[in-house]
């Protein structure tokens, strides 16, 4: 068992040695008729450690030495000048030290001991422990991906310990899948913080890490979907443009897989980080009301999606039409919160492959309605290649103008799944519009399995 070590350390040390050295004893009268007990041998130099610094903790890895007596435990000691030893010891290796003064040089060293005392001190280690989240200059960052987390880095560098235990979360499945709803952020447990909860500056940290993420498309639609909720607002409790929260699953690194997660009322994104800016799916974005007026200034959030969806409608014959409308009804989005698999299969509709050019630009089109929020777009040009657009299908129902309640559109392709429905008010006594876009492969940056 570990044990952390800054008073009444002797005390402990002998009480474990003294346990050892009896059972030595107790084994060395069994099997002889020789009552003096020989010494112990004191333990050799340990000559192997590796010591990992990470935020005022160091991680010490420590080899048996291989002379000696038997090792019993093993003790780090760490100075510095003006500073208070830190010191632990353990049973086993490794040893973990809390309690350094970030950013100053410490001399260490390791000990193996048993019952008859400390072995020589192993040569000193050099050890600097930092804080992990600097603020720098992310201009200099040369990817999506890298610059994502530096501002993320720098949003880390201005919150307190307290604030970072919220924020941070374990990369998994649960906490990626069952913690965002088209429910306002006030009624329904989300993870993370909310950002009426920062202060100023650190309220700007996000707003850059989110203009990051986001093309300006997308930044735009946010900002829209932000103010339409400061609209409701204005005589709703509960609604509000800072109503949302934001969480970072995993450790924010330049080269292991982590996830932001950005969650409130009729907005949720899921920015993947695997090195490269990998996916912001599942992506859900509703508004209410459809249109409004905000500080004198018109608002239509989601007319882009809405038109590009129904000219792609417009577009088909009326053979066409028929082929892609189905006779189940709507009322939401088929796979929304809560629902991260059941794809059809196989998939309904009509078949992308049969339509001419300009009908297939229209498709185009309406994806990257979608797609184009993500900062680079990658994934627009990957789910409209010829041979991706061969294996889609789109479909429809209720009205295909997607202007009355029930109205309702899906591109369900090799990858890509979009949904659009216009559903009945919430707040309001107006309809309002619903949307999901999913990638198959990636949602959640591809980390979980959902098919269970």
């Amino acid at each position: 068992m570990l044990r952390f070590v800054q008073s009444g350390r002797s005390s402990a040390k002998l009480a474990l040695a003294l346990i050892a050295g009896l059972a030595v004893a107790a084994c060395n009268s069994s099997s002889s008729d020789d009552t003096s007990t020989p010494a112990i041998e004191l333990p050799g130099k340990v000559v192997s450690v590796s010591v990992d610094a990470g935020d005022q903790r160091a991680v010490f890895t420590v080899g048996t030495p291989t002379d000696g007596g038997p090792v019993y435990f093993f003790t780090v000691t760490c100075t510095a000048t003006d500073e208070a030893d830190v010191s632990a010891f353990s049973a086993v290796s490794p040893v973990t030290l809390s309690g350094f003064v970030n950013g100053v040089t410490y001399s260490c060293v390791v000990e193996a001991e048993n019952s008859s005392g400390a072995g020589p001190a192993s040569d000193p280690l050099t050890v600097i422990t930092a804080d992990p989240f600097q603020e720098t200059d992310c201009t200099t960052q040369t990817t999506t991906g890298d610059n994502i987390t530096c501002l993320t880095h720098n949003a880390l560098a201005g919150m307190s310990d307290t604030l970072r235990g919220t924020i941070l979360r374990a990369l998994v499945e649960t906490n990626a899948t069952n913690f965002w709803t088209e429910n306002p952020a006030t009624t329904d447990a989300r993870l993370g913080v909310r950002l009426s909860s920062l202060s100023t500056d650190q309220l700007a940290d996000v707003e850059a890490l989110i203009a990051g993420f986001l093309s300006d498309d997308g930044e735009a639609l946010f900002e829209g979907i932000r103010a339409a909720d400061e609209f409701l607002g204005t005589t709703l409790t509960g609604y509000g443009a800072d109503q949302y929260n934001i969480s970072f699953h995993g450790t924010p690194s330049y080269d292991e897989p982590w996830m932001i997660q950005l969650t409130g009322h009729n907005y949720t994104v899921h920015v993947a980080i695997d090195g490269d800016y990998i996916s912001m799916t599942p992506n859900f974005v509703g508004v209410e009301p459809i249109s409004f007026t905000q500080d004198s200034v018109d608002y239509t959030p989601m007319a882009a999606r809405q038109t590009a969806l129904a000219a792609m409608l417009d577009g088909l014959t009326a053979g066409e039409l028929t082929t892609a409308e189905t006779a189940s009804a709507f009322d939401d989005v088929v796979l929304g919160p809560g629902e991260d698999n059941g794809y059809p299969d196989p998939s309904i509709g009509l078949d992308v492959s049969t339509l001419t050019a300009a009908q297939r630009d229209l498709v185009i089109a309406a994806i990257t309605s979608f797609t184009n929020d993500q900062e680079g777009g990658e994934l627009s040009a990957a789910y409209t290649t010829d041979a991706a657009l061969d294996d889609t299908f789109i479909s429809w129902s209720t009205d295909a103008d997607l202007a009355a309640q029930g109205g309702y559109v899906r591109i369900d392709g090799p990858r890509v799944w979009i949904e659009f429905v216009v559903v009945a008010g919430d707040a309001t006594s107006e309809v309002n519009y619903h949307s999901i876009w999913r990638d198959k492969t990636l949602d959640y940056g591809g980390n979980f399995d959902l098919t269970d």
